[in-house]
């Protein structure tokens, strides 16, 4: 914090603009230090407590509240899906909904849905930008890569795993992304409602 107190304190004195680049540099790289310290901070959380039924449509809902979605619908078809898993789970769609906003350029909207398959369940989340590039899949959710921190996916990855669920990304390049998340028989409940068929 008082590094950043002093490099905005340089932007405000510095003319020149070649060391106004550099003093951008260093407010990136400033950002990305911050990006390590909160996320070796929620790493540290991570398996802690133990898991929890969490109500998905409210999940979903908690994680946007810290996002600016004023341009884009967000559409919840939980069908009152309840899950069981860490209490970090609102970090898991914080981090999808934030690379949307990052990444899918084009983006409009961004739907959360879930269907029973064998075996167990998937959760979709679904936005329609600009997508992924198929090169870019097979380490989607390795640390490190990616444009950001690189830590995002893998952590999302990480708090899935906590309790058997996985993820992958399936969507179209030019079509938007499609992430599933497979939630294993017994991680998933639903009070009341029915779900769809695949």
């Amino acid at each position: 914090m008082a590094l950043r107190g002093y490099v905005e304190l340089s932007a405000e004195c510095v003319q020149d603009p070649k060391l106004q680049q550099m003093i951008e540099k260093e407010e990136t790289i400033i950002e990305m230090i911050s990006q390590q310290i909160l996320f070796t901070q929620e790493y540290e959380d991570l398996g802690v407590n133990a898991p929890v039924w969490q109500a998905l449509d409210a999940t979903v809902m908690n994680a946007s509240a810290g996002l600016d979605l004023s341009r884009i619908s967000l559409t919840i078809a939980s069908d009152n899906l309840e899950i069981y898993a860490d209490h970090l789970l609102g970090k898991v769609f914080y981090n999808l909904m934030d690379n949307t906003l990052r990444y899918g350029e084009t983006v409009s909207g961004i739907t959360v849905s879930c269907e029973k398959r064998a075996g167990g369940l998937v959760i979709l989340y679904t936005d329609n930008g600009v997508g992924i590039d198929a090169e870019a899949r097979p380490n989607l959710f390795e640390r490190g890569f990616g444009k950001h921190t690189g830590l995002g996916l893998f952590f999302t990855k990480e708090v899935l795993s906590i309790t058997g669920l996985s993820i992958t990304e399936t969507g179209t390049p030019g079509k938007g992304t499609r992430f599933e998340i497979t939630v294993p028989e017994g991680e998933y409940r639903f009070p009341g409602s029915p779900v769809r068929q695949s």
